[in-house]
């Protein structure tokens, strides 16, 4: 029987609770500029946003381009009712807003701490690096990964893509 030395684990909807973080950076983006946040405004960027991730996975766009046309897309649906602004600046605040919310999975720290005892624990995520980074900074979790993070806009590829592993 192999025994393992090493667990790769992801971050978003794993350890990190992304559903309230992007409810949160969403909610605060949007009532910054002015635009209330409906259940359907919110559905419909979550449908938007669904897409464009999958335009990345595929290669079609470039992660830096994935967060200001989210927005610009956004802007385009019946469901807007604001004023279109400029999509880099609102993908700049709701990134920053993403990072600040480090939110975690029920149970996450308690089973990186059980972990921890017996596995060498690395994080690994396609997330955005300056947000991934934060929110694990800040985060009682950071401790548990030391230098072990990798994310895939700072490797060059993207997971779960065999030169990511």
């Amino acid at each position: 029987m192999t025994e393992y030395r090493w667990l790769l684990m992801d971050a978003d909807n794993t350890l990190f609770d992304f559903n309230a973080a992007e409810d949160y950076a969403l909610t605060r983006t949007l009532t910054r500029f002015g635009v209330s946040p409906t259940p359907q405004l919110k559905a419909r960027y979550r449908e938007i946003n669904s897409g464009v991730w999958q335009d990345y996975d595929r290669g079609k766009i470039s992660q830096e381009a994935l967060g200001p046309k989210r927005f610009q897309l956004l802007f385009q649906t019946p469901e807007f009712s604001g004023e279109a602004g400029d999509p880099q600046q609102w993908s700049a605040f709701f990134l920053d807003s993403l990072a600040d919310c480090p939110t975690l999975m029920p149970g996450a720290e308690q089973l990186c701490y059980r972990l921890s005892g017996h596995y060498i624990l690395s994080l690994t995520t396609n997330g955005i690096s300056h947000v991934q980074r934060k929110r694990l900074k800040n985060s009682p979790l950071a401790r548990y990964f030391e230098d072990r993070v990798f994310i895939s806009g700072e490797m060059g590829c993207r997971k779960p893509e065999k030169a990511y592993f």
